[in-house]
């Protein structure tokens, strides 16, 4: 009997490890890709001091977002969202979404479906963006 169980916990942690690992994974993917996403699409050297690129990936939450400085001092930079991905570790998924004017985020597609498989699906949503929803 006690052997059983002892086969049954090293099943549980080994599939909790690996289950670790995934999010790991998925997440060290999200990094690498949206460094490669700002990197293609920022704007030329001389213009960054107006409008850059950038993105933050916190709490399984992966962010792009503008930079600016504010209209009457130059010096204040302020970040101004395009879209999130928000990795859902349970399902291994991804969900997309693009933020209103009123600062509210809002699924990406009509009908709130906007789940993505893999990151790389996300940013060419960002690309594509066939609802004008993030870059206007």
């Amino acid at each position: 009997m006690l052997e059983k169980v002892a086969q049954i916990f090293k099943l549980q942690h080994r599939n909790q490890h690996l289950y670790v690992m995934e999010e790991k994974q998925a997440l060290a993917k999200a990094r690498y890709y949206a460094m490669e996403y700002v990197e293609e699409n920022r704007p030329p050297l001389h213009l960054r001091d107006k409008v850059d690129l950038g993105f933050s990936l916190d709490n399984r939450e992966l962010r792009i977002f503008e930079i600016r400085p504010v209209y009457n001092d130059p010096e204040i930079k302020i970040e101004s969202d395009v879209a999130r991905a928000k990795y859902i570790k349970s399902r291994d998924i991804w969900k997309v979404y693009w933020k209103r004017a009123n600062g509210n985020w809002e699924p990406y597609r009509p009908g709130g479906d906007s789940e993505v498989d893999d990151i790389t699906e996300f940013f060419s949503l960002l690309d594509e963006d066939k609802y004008g929803a993030f870059w206007g």
